[in-house]
């Protein structure tokens, strides 16, 4: 049996056609995963002999139609939803990127801190985002510095040029 096939669902494809044009998505569809994977849907992006054939970035979203089936749409739309946040379509490159998730968190964390665990981990990116961003904001202003002093060398410099070639 192959990994991946077109047997699915013809709603649920449509559901998710439906749901990568809202996030502007497209050529984005759903496949089905015959081998049991570790999760529900995934993500699955053609390779260079793929696009090489077709002109295309292929990506595909891949559905264990066991797992769905098992849960109401509400959960699946989420699922889906949470896997096209992550690709992006970069118009300068002509391809698609894929994005790590932001946040990564084990089950039993999860079991013990509920929401604050989420929270938590939120908090943590942002104040990273902002460390990050106040330390580039220090090295722009070092440069500036930097620059501002060698400038002012580079102009003494040029006066000092100046009154040699004057005494000459």
């Amino acid at each position: 049996m192959d990994k991946y096939s077109r047997d699915l669902d013809e709603n649920l494809v449509q559901r998710v056609e439906t749901l990568a044009k809202r996030h502007q998505l497209n050529n984005i569809t759903a496949i089905r995963c015959n081998k049991l994977p570790s999760e529900p849907c995934f993500i699955v992006r053609g390779n260079d002999l793929v696009r090489l054939f077709t002109g295309k970035d292929v990506i595909a979203i891949a559905i264990y139609q066991e797992a769905f089936d098992t849960v109401g749409e509400e959960t699946q739309n989420i699922w889906i939803e949470n896997l096209l946040s992550r690709i992006e379509y970069d118009e300068e490159l002509d391809k698609f990127q894929i994005q790590k998730p932001e946040i990564e968190f084990t089950e039993g964390m999860y079991n013990v801190y509920k929401d604050d665990l989420i929270t938590s981990l939120i908090r943590a990116k942002e104040i990273m985002k902002s460390l990050k961003d106040a330390e580039k904001e220090q090295r722009k202003e070092k440069q500036k510095e930097y620059h501002k002093k060698y400038n002012e060398r580079k102009k003494s410099k040029t006066d000092i040029d100046d009154v040699v070639g004057d005494l000459s």
